[in-house]
């Protein structure tokens, strides 16, 4: 176990981390810097409560819902709005879980990584792509209505991530989440999604918020129940849909 007060990455700190290798690399290219603790890089992070916090660098999880379990006994269940948003809080987190966050092939070489996995850009759209920032929000926000994105390993971004995570006002609807839950989420699988969710065939992730974009100009989704959402849906979900809804 190794306690330390939580930080956040300066300016600095974030041009230095981004300076790594992102793609496909050697151990020492893709190795980030040694700057989680130096003061020129980082600085303690005051909570909206007035307080500091510390977390276990030490920690380990093998998927997300360890990791949110980690982040939940540090920094607690639910952040203010400016605690969530904070760039370099999240920078300094990936910093400090980088070997778990970012996979590696059989060689022990990096996998290729989008910056944005591991620094939040701050813009709405790739903010809501970072690995541990999108799960611990979803799971505050969605509780067990998030396990799709929570049960798969950590080091992994899947097509459903990326499709339902990159758009804001799908990720801030319980119903609508609650939807996806039901569509894609099966928690006898290893990774707890069903086939069918990657991809751009019939009933994926990706037709999905082709087709929710269609019903927002005509539906009121957000007053509507997830079981009215999915009833909605054209007939390229119903493979996907639970045989009874009430059962997810």
């Amino acid at each position: 176990m190794n306690e330390v007060t939580v930080r956040r990455l300066n300016e600095a700190g974030i041009s230095e981390f981004l300076k790594i290798n992102w793609g496909k690399c050697s151990q020492d290219e893709g190795n980030p810097p040694d700057i989680l603790l130096d003061p020129k890089f980082s600085e303690e992070v005051i909570f909206s409560n007035g307080n500091t916090r510390e977390i276990d660098t030490e920690a380990t999880f093998s998927n997300g819902i360890e990791m949110v379990e980690v982040l939940r006994l540090s920094i607690g269940d639910r952040l203010q709005p400016g605690d969530t948003k904070d760039v370099g809080l999240w920078a300094w987190l990936s910093l400090a879980f980088y070997d778990q966050i970012r996979a590696k092939d059989k060689d022990g070489n990096w996998k290729s990584c989008a910056a944005a996995r591991m620094i939040p850009s701050g813009r709405t759209v790739s903010y809501y792509r970072h690995s541990m920032s999108a799960r611990y929000f979803m799971h505050s926000v969605h509780g067990n209505n998030s396990l799709w994105i929570l049960q798969g390993p950590i080091n992994r971004w899947s097509d459903l991530y990326e499709q339902i995570s990159s758009t804001s006002w799908i990720i801030s609807s319980t119903s609508i989440i609650e939807a996806v839950q039901k569509l894609y989420y099966d928690p006898s699988l290893p990774n707890g999604i069903k086939k069918g969710a990657a991809g751009k065939m019939e009933g994926s992730a990706r037709r999905l918020v082709a087709v929710l974009n269609q019903f927002w100009e005509t539906y009121d989704l957000r007053s509507m129940s997830s079981d009215q959402i999915l009833d909605l849906l054209p007939s390229e979900f119903v493979n996907l849909k639970p045989l009874n809804q009430e059962e997810v």
